[in-house]
């Protein structure tokens, strides 16, 4: 073995044992974790998050011609407990054509555990994952590359990516995208790195970047009065709504969560407010 592959392999070894650590905490950086076992406001606000990304991804599934669910293969690429997959297959996915690989067991135990028998969980590190080549037509993966701190690594895993999806497949990514491409120490140990669109075009060369969107609403501090224009030049204040949820907020009352989450879906949605959070559909290239 020679150093470089050596010392790429002691990377992905540390990636491994800080998403191990990660799944086996209490905490839910993702809304992805196992920590699941009660019911908080939390709870119901990572529902909204998660409800939000759905609408997301199965929105540009149809607008770039995958409607028929059952008749794709699916790969969740840092699937944690496999909830994504478990959605997909609310909208008529086939489970036993649902596949998904991570690093911690933990994180596994529970995919399994949630998860109809049919499905195919795989503890293997993205390289080393076993499936053949063109075995699938949508690969998805949510907040992984942004714990790979050395930009070998994630072309490494673009490579695979295209290997493993279909000519006429889909690559759907969630990241951070930032002009400013910081990098910052995350939550658990894990690198949450941010991106710019070069980067990612840098990174995987051998895809398309074919559509861009909000992800998920994970920003807490937007501004309160915000004001739609229409194309007649009538404007709406969304102020008494904000309003509103801040006193939901001072009263402790769970409706706050509910309205609060709708809010956010209602500025995130009309892309009145840009969350840094991207879905970035990618098609392969030839």
């Amino acid at each position: 073995m020679n150093n470089s592959s050596s010392a790429s392999d002691e990377r992905i070894e540390d990636i491994k044992k800080k998403f191990v650590g990660y799944y086996s905490d209490a905490h839910d950086l993702f809304g992805n974790n196992v920590g699941k076992t009660s019911l908080s406001g939390s709870s119901v606000m990572f529902h909204y998050i998660n409800f939000f990304k759905t609408c997301r991804i199965i929105e540009k599934l149809m607008v770039h011609g995958f409607r028929n669910l059952p008749d794709y293969q699916i790969l969740d690429a840092g699937c944690g407990n496999g909830q994504d997959l478990r959605t997909l297959v609310e909208f008529g996915a086939l489970p036993e054509k649902c596949h998904g690989i991570d690093f911690s067991d933990t994180a596994l135990a529970a995919a399994r555990k949630m998860s109809p028998p049919e499905m195919e969980f795989r503890q293997v590190p993205f390289l080393k994952n076993g499936y053949d080549k063109g075995m699938f037509d949508i690969i998805f993966s949510y907040n992984t590359i942004t714990n790979y701190p050395e930009d070998k690594d994630i072309m490494d895993i673009g490579v695979e990516f295209h290997r493993l999806v279909k000519a006429d497949g889909v690559l759907l990514l969630i990241c951070t995208i930032d002009q400013e491409a910081k990098r910052a120490d995350g939550v658990a140990g894990l690198v949450a790195r941010s991106f710019t669109l070069d980067d990612i075009k840098r990174f995987f060369p051998q895809f398309k970047m074919v559509d861009i969107c909000s992800a998920s609403v994970l920003k807490d501090n937007f501004e309160k009065n915000i004001v739609i224009t229409d194309q007649t030049g009538s404007k709406a204040n969304l102020g008494v709504l904000f309003n509103w949820n801040e006193k939901l907020k001072e009263q402790q009352s769970f409706g706050q969560f509910y309205v609060g989450g709708a809010l956010k879906h209602l500025v995130y949605g009309m892309e009145v407010i840009q969350s840094g959070l991207k879905l970035i559909v990618l098609r392969p290239e030839a």
